[in-house]
């Protein structure tokens, strides 16, 4: 919102659908071909500021926070009201600590749009939302999707990474919220190619103890996907990684996190091959294998319109949406903090993937015949184009 969206969950529906809509920045858009299911993943942290400030909520204007803000935004400075946000974020103070009723308020709204598209056998709406964990300004993100319907899902608030930026924790949440209503959930991690080394690193992110049996098997009861290819970049291996293959070098994002810049080392702790590979070892040292995972992509795009083709690309956010203005191209997506050590690690708007799709191989278009299938991790990534993929393996064919 601050970047200029102004479209919500209902539009986002309805896009997916194959149902035109009129994007935030006056375009009508439709999709040649319409989505068979969405997840809609507003980021957990201060979740419903966006139409709060939209509304001039009152609760939300006797903040001091929330009044600052909201008259950047309403002042039309958007630039700076995203930058308070940011510092505020990445302190891991929570800005807005206390105002349960308003969150739960829009948790609630954005349950109910789920629940209104939801369409069982021609159209899945997920309810989902994003934890969104930057450690030192590392993405560790994780999309926590419902196999479930409101009912369960209002019984919570979403976890955001103000209650803890450890993934640990998030699975323990997400344990008590199972124990609680007895609904399931899954987590999926974004690409880890901003993460400065984090997303498979051989230590715990708080403990900072080597990864043992117990953690590899938590980690793969909650985690069976992954996001290898998204907007930013695609996660499946690097050049420095995987040397003789041509295709290494494919929407290579390597320069940083959100923060500061990579160093070379991190690189092998970052993408999904190498996890894999190392996943085989730690099966054979732990009895578990803690990198065990199914791919699959996704747009992430902060847009409310899930957009995915490279010939027709409609922008990772609002404010690159297609227009003459050069932003569009050189909008910076990393680089706005500055690194300690002085290194440019920017990565503009040309340099964005045109996104992934997830494909799920599903008895039915349902929430709980998709959702089993990922939990199954039946799945494949795409990095936009519509292929259908089946795969036989085994040990013992001959």
């Amino acid at each position: 919102f601050i970047g200029g969206a102004r479209i919500r969950p209902d539009e986002a529906y309805r896009f997916a659908k194959g149902e035109e809509v009129t994007s935030s920045i006056g375009v009508r858009a439709r999709l040649a071909r319409p989505l068979d299911f969405l997840v809609v993943t507003d980021h957990a942290e201060n979740l419903g500021l966006a139409p709060m400030i939209a509304e001039s909520n009152p609760d939300l204007l006797k903040t001091e926070f929330g009044r600052k803000v909201h008259d950047l935004v309403k002042g039309g400075k958007p630039g700076e009201a995203y930058a308070t946000w940011g510092a505020a974020s990445l302190s891991g103070n929570d800005p807005l600590k206390g105002q349960d009723a308003l969150t739960r308020s829009i948790w609630a709204r954005i349950t109910e749009a789920a629940e209104r598209h939801n369409q069982p056998g021609r159209f899945t709406a997920f309810i989902a939302f994003e934890w969104s964990s930057t450690p030192a300004g590392s993405n560790l993100h994780r999309n926590i999707i419902f196999r479930d319907g409101k009912d369960k899902a209002d019984q919570i608030l979403p976890f955001s990474s103000y209650d803890s930026a450890d993934p640990e924790d998030l699975w323990q949440w997400m344990a008590a919220y199972e124990q609680k209503t007895g609904g399931r959930l899954l987590a999926i991690p974004h690409n880890g190619n901003l993460s400065n080394g984090q997303m498979f690193d051989v230590e715990t992110l708080t403990t900072r103890k080597p990864l043992d049996h117990d953690y590899a098997v938590r980690r793969m009861r909650w985690e069976p996907l992954y996001e290898v290819t998204q907007g930013k970049g695609d996660g499946e291996t690097h050049p420095s990684l995987s040397p003789s293959d041509e295709f290494a070098n494919f929407e290579r994002w390597d320069k940083g996190s959100f923060s500061r810049a990579k160093k070379p080392d991190m690189l092998p702790r970052e993408y999904a091959r190498e996890a894999l590979k190392r996943g085989l070892a730690y099966a054979q040292q732990l009895g578990a294998n803690p990198f065990k995972f199914g791919l699959v992509g996704s747009t992430d795009t902060h847009t409310s319109l899930s957009t995915t083709t490279e010939d027709n690309f409609f922008g990772k956010a609002t404010f690159v949406e297609p227009s003459a203005h050069p932003a569009r191209f050189a909008e910076k997506i990393t680089g706005y903090f500055p690194d300690p050590e002085g290194k440019d690690y920017t990565m503009r708007h040309y340099q964005a993937s045109a996104s992934g799709l997830a494909g799920v191989w599903s008895k039915d278009n349902t929430r709980e015949a998709l959702w089993d299938a990922m939990q199954r991790k039946e799945v494949y990534a795409t990095t936009g184009t519509r292929m259908l993929v089946r795969v036989f393996a085994g040990w013992d064919f001959t």
